[in-house]
């Protein structure tokens, strides 16, 4: 998830929200998965306060919103943790933890049911705008692949495969690995992204 999020951030940070958006993040149902599938909920209330609930076990903390800093510091259990806003909207809040590098993501449950964020970013950077063939001159390029569609989503201002593009098969993010999109043309993802282009 982490290389995700680090992946994503820069093509859907136009989409955020001010964290100060309190109409967005108060009394939902904000979930974070973590491992073995294991769930905690947090919901921030209007005086302050946050409940976090794990297998049914409830604490109550506080948190505190640093709008000039951008930030949230959030209180359980006599720990407090600062973290920072990377973005925001009504089904995804992603926060990092300040000075470190972890990320701290958590899900919308009344949005997303099935808690797929990966799913939800791929469908709302694709519903942004239709893909095109290269020859319209368009910020999308297609390519037909056998039975495989892949779609290139430029950047830049450029509508050729540049380092940073986007890139999916089928809708989903392209594994990493060497893919021919014209003779002798070739594009390196990695993570979803072009990495380099080369001539062989």
């Amino acid at each position: 998830m982490k290389i995700f999020i680090e992946g994503i951030l820069p093509s859907i940070a136009k989409y955020s929200e001010k964290l100060d958006k309190l109409s967005v993040l108060l009394d939902e149902p904000w979930v974070q998965e973590n491992e073995f599938n294991s769930f905690k909920k947090l919901i921030f209330r209007k005086d302050n306060s946050i409940l976090v609930s794990e297998n049914g076990n409830v604490s109550i903390g506080k948190w505190e919103l640093l709008n000039k800093a951008n930030s949230i510091l959030i209180e359980v259990n006599s720990t407090a943790k600062l973290f920072n806003h990377c973005f925001l909207d009504e089904a995804v809040l992603i926060l990092k933890v300040d000075g470190g590098r972890d990320y701290l993501t958590l899900v919308n449950q009344n949005i997303i049911p099935d808690l797929d964020v990966d799913k939800y970013f791929q469908n709302k950077i694709l519903n942004q705008s239709a893909p095109y063939n290269i020859a319209n001159g368009k910020r999308d390029t297609e390519i037909h692949i056998g039975n495989s569609i892949l779609v290139i989503k430029h950047l830049t201002t450029e509508n050729t495969p540049f380092k940073g593009d986007l890139v999916y098969i089928n809708g989903i993010f392209a594994k990493t690995g060497k893919y021919k999109i014209d003779t002798l043309f070739y594009i390196h993802v990695v993570n979803g992204r072009i990495e380099r282009t080369s001539m062989l």
